[in-house]
């Protein structure tokens, strides 16, 4: 059910319960896109895509760690290692939780977003909706996330952000970026579309698990840092910039 099922129980030991915790839910491990950045492509490839949650039993235990502990377990994540809006009874999942008053967060590469139920599902079950997009044109994202389809995304995330302000949902809207050698001229006009279209905020991330080599000269990164900064300018009430540490402030 999480990423790592004794260290949260040790945790809630020591704890007794009292810090805060998000349970991480792994959905499903098909996914629609073959992200060369991904570090779980190869062993999903081996077990084969066919794993997928048991909605029941994750709702049946959920119950009972909101009932163990109803003020510190406030949050459940749907991520990976696959697509989340490949599971079946999406909807069900992220309602049940909503149900049980838990803040509902997931992260897609968005593809299954041009499907209504699935919107409305989002629109009105979670908090947080987050989309890996990665470019700003065709070329780049067919490199960075191995199969063609930028344009789609682009406009599945656009009818989520029109949809959710005709329905006054309150779930946030954003963009991810992982900041690589084939995107790396990209970050700041990224973040101008991004904006452009409408969504809450946009985060950048470094290169992550050693599958993302960058191999940036030195003034290739320098650059990249430079780009960073401007967005982090670019932060608003209305538009949040979420950017590396290592940008120099």
């Amino acid at each position: 059910m999480d990423l790592n099922p004794i260290w949260y129980v040790d945790q809630l030991v020591k704890s007794k319960g009292n810090s805060l915790f998000i349970l991480y839910l792994d959905t499903t491990n098909s996914c629609t896109d073959r992200c060369p950045m991904c570090f779980t492509e190869s062993t999903r490839r081996k077990e084969g895509f066919h794993q997928t949650l048991d909605v029941d039993l994750a709702l049946r235990r959920i119950t009972e760690l909101r009932e163990r502990y109803p003020d510190t377990f406030k949050m459940i994540s749907l991520a990976g290692p696959g697509e989340p809006l490949n599971l079946k009874r999406l909807n069900d999942l992220i309602k049940g939780c909503s149900d049980l008053g838990t803040a509902v967060r997931v992260y897609t590469a968005g593809k299954r977003l041009s499907e209504p139920e699935i919107r409305a599902g989002l629109l009105e079950y979670t908090k947080l909706v987050r989309v890996s997009v990665d470019a700003t044109c065709e070329d780049t994202y067919r490199k960075v996330h191995g199969v063609p389809g930028f344009n789609e995304r682009i406009s599945n995330i656009s009818k989520l952000v029109e949809e959710r302000t005709k329905s006054n949902s309150e779930c946030l809207i954003g963009v991810h970026f992982v900041i690589q050698k084939d995107n790396k001229d990209e970050i700041v006009e990224f973040a101008k579309m991004a904006k452009n279209i409408g969504v809450d905020y946009i985060v950048y991330s470094q290169e992550t698990f050693g599958k993302v080599r960058g191999g940036f000269t030195q003034e290739e990164f320098d650059q990249v840092v430079h780009d960073l900064e401007q967005v982090e300018h670019m932060h608003e009430e209305n538009f949040r910039t979420v950017v590396p540490r290592l940008v120099r402030r």
